[in-house]
């Protein structure tokens, strides 16, 4: 899910298992704007 970083805390108060990543450079659609940095980050989640 993807959350404003003001959201952040909220998200972790209410999904302790989830984190927050901030994705520099990219915006409503980061799996446009940076294909790699989304891939690597699933990646790292699903392992």
């Amino acid at each position: 899910r993807l959350l404003p970083y003001a959201q952040a805390a909220v998200a972790k108060s209410r999904l302790p298992q989830a984190r927050h990543e901030p994705l520099p450079g990219c915006g409503h659609v980061p799996m446009a704007d940076d294909p790699e940095l989304v891939l690597r980050l699933i990646r790292q989640t699903a392992v």
